[in-house]
């Protein structure tokens, strides 16, 4: 008797081991498929080089700090923009990467590019070669990001100055004045770069050049650290108003990602651009 009752409480023994066991074997499979549940979300985000103009346009983008130092990185509204990118959706990384401006058509359009997306594009910019390529109905575009008027500064004295009477232009080197290429191909303008806005302003203020053409929004915000500089935009003189955007040949839908981005963190967009002025133009 007294062994039957060792051998029941042995086989309870044995159960309640068993059923221990079977609840540690349920925590390890529920941890495993947790585990490997972030793993998969962590692979979802699949890495996209976005290539960015190496030039210096800071506080807009860049790769110049407010002071025209080289930062070391892409900086300013746009960088901050793609940041927010990154955080606010778990499809896509843009692993940011600076070309050459003169440069950065011909990377991104060869045939064997590792270039995914391209900031900033316009639909009007390299016409001629995204024609000639065979790119041109193949590129994806996304809706506007950020509007901008590129056009001439003048000196105060000059603002009502006719494009006739203009002789000479400063630029930051590889932007091309559209609006001027008519003059400047019969040599009535001569064209002449400089690094930074920074130094262009020193040029027309020193009257090496009757014009400076470069984004309004970075003049007048250079403009505002200048004391006493009689800088004015000149509204006479041909200027281009668009809108930066987004382009790809290979991630149609990361752009469309992009778009809904656009629309659902428009004010937040806004304010990182308001944060910029408000710290770097005054």
């Amino acid at each position: 008797m007294v062994k039957c009752f060792q051998v029941i409480r042995d086989i309870q023994t044995i159960q309640l081991v068993q059923n221990m066991k079977g609840v540690q074997m349920v925590k390890w499979v529920l941890g495993a498929m947790l585990a490997l549940s972030s793993m998969s979300s962590f692979a979802a985000a699949q890495k996209v080089e976005l290539a960015v103009e190496d030039k210096n346009y800071f506080p807009l983008s860049g790769t110049y700090d407010s002071d025209d130092k080289p930062a070391g990185q892409y900086v300013g509204v746009v960088a901050d923009m793609f940041k927010l990118f990154n955080k606010s959706q778990s499809e896509f990384e843009l692993v940011v990467k600076p070309y050459p401006i003169k440069r950065l058509i011909f990377e991104y359009l060869k045939p064997d590019s590792l270039i995914g997306v391209r900031f900033p594009d316009d639909k009007d910019w390299d016409a001629d070669f995204k024609k000639t390529s065979g790119y041109q109905d193949k590129l994806v575009y996304s809706e506007p990001v950020i509007a901008y008027t590129d056009g001439a500064f003048v000196l105060e004295s000059n603002k009502n100055i006719d494009l006739t009477k203009l002789t000479s232009m400063g630029l930051i080197g590889g932007f091309s004045p559209d609006a001027y290429d008519a003059q400047i191909k019969s040599k009535q303008i001569r064209l002449e770069d400089s690094l930074n806005t920074v130094s262009l302003l020193g040029k027309l203020v020193q009257k090496k050049v009757d014009a400076i053409y470069i984004n309004k929004f970075i003049g007048l915000c250079k403009l505002g650290k200048l004391k006493d500089a009689h800088v004015v935009f000149s509204e006479v003189l041909p200027h281009r108003d668009s809108s930066y955007r987004l382009s790809s040949v290979k991630f149609p839908k990361l752009v469309t990602t992009f778009n809904k981005f656009l629309k659902e963190k428009g004010s937040d967009i806004e304010q990182i651009k308001q944060d910029y002025l408000k710290n770097n133009c005054n």
